[in-house]
């Protein structure tokens, strides 16, 4: 789990090279967690991606696109789910992750 928020908080800040926001929620919901990270770097080139999660898919100069995709993985491994949404008006990029926990 610490490679996973490692991939997520790097992903938030190379997605505001000129700075931004990076917002974590951790809160238990019925007999899991949920973690929602909202950060200020959604790019509109997102607009509809279902693609996001895939291997070598990314919309910036840098970086090779296996972040999100070797993320997902590890949330699957727990027993997870990840999903994304975005709110173009605000820019905002936002990761809900659902991991299992609370007994």
């Amino acid at each position: 789990l610490g490679h996973l928020f490692e991939n997520l908080v790097r992903n938030a800040l190379e997605a505001q090279p000129d700075g931004g926001f990076l917002k974590v929620v951790v809160e238990p919901v019925d007999s899991h967690w949920r973690i929602t990270m909202t950060n200020g770097g959604l790019d509109s080139h997102l607009d509809g991606h279902e693609k996001i999660f895939e291997p070598y898919f990314t919309t910036k100069t840098k970086g090779t696109g296996l972040g999100l995709s070797i993320s997902r993985k590890i949330v699957e491994a727990h027993k997870g789910t990840i999903d994304w949404s975005g709110d173009y008006r605000k820019r905002e990029f936002k990761l809900v992750i659902i991991l299992p926990g609370i007994t």
